[in-house]
């Protein structure tokens, strides 16, 4: 008698569950991390796409990473979202829900997300996680770094530049350091680059020069 093959786990979901899921955080917590999430997907799936990964993981990782926000809107989404997506078994993406906003190596991030941990549980998690990044049993992979950076590209309005996008971030949070910040993404970008064989602006060029074209208020997403 044939045994039945043992089906492979999934350590993400598939795009339909991971819209399901997201359109059930927006009811929840409606605002423009949602619409973000979305451009997020949208470009993590086309550098994906050029740069040999697989688009349908990317896309997916790309529209949970902010799934958090639908209870904290705060430092604390990252945790939330990790909880979220880890009791469903997603571990990938789990895991995204953290790194992506820890893209300078941890540090000066880390003692920043540790003050602003709304508990100790949160904290410890967050300590666990950058121990084990910096004792290399966790090591940064290709879906990490594109998360990163397709994050940095989006805004709820659509694809900018980095440099648009940290204006935003600027006005909207007190970061420590945000010049490491803004070193350490260039640099990302410069992988994915190097990745596709072109600038990976080039693949929302039309996009990219509409929303530069667009007055500071039109990019900057205040009370989002």
């Amino acid at each position: 008698m044939m045994t039945e093959k043992k089906k492979e786990k999934r350590e993400w979901p598939t795009r339909k569950e991971a819209e399901e899921l997201l359109k059930k955080a927006a009811e929840r917590r409606p605002g423009g991390w949602v619409k973000h999430s979305e451009v997020t997907a949208r470009v993590a799936e086309k550098i994906a796409d050029k740069a040999g990964l697989d688009k349908n993981k990317a896309y997916v990782l790309g529209l949970l990473h902010d799934v958090g926000r639908c209870k904290d809107m705060g430092t604390g989404h990252i945790t939330e979202g990790y909880r979220i997506l880890k009791r469903r078994g997603w571990n990938d993406a789990a895991r995204i829900a953290l790194t992506h906003s820890f893209f300078t190596d941890l540090m000066p991030d880390e003692e920043y997300a540790m003050s602003e941990a709304d508990s100790e549980k949160d904290e410890k998690l967050m300590k666990d996680f950058s121990d084990k990044l910096r004792s290399g049993e966790i090591k940064y992979d290709d879906y990490d770094y594109l998360i990163m950076l397709a994050d940095c590209l989006s805004l709820k309005r659509g694809v900018v530049t980095l440099n648009d996008r940290f204006t935003d971030l600027m006005v909207r949070h007190n970061f420590p350091d945000i010049r490491n910040r803004i070193i350490r993404i260039w640099k990302i970008k410069e992988r994915f680059d190097e990745k596709i064989g072109g600038d990976v602006y080039n693949l929302c060029k039309e996009e990219l020069q509409e929303n530069a074209l667009k007055k500071p208020q039109g990019l900057i997403s205040i009370n989002d």
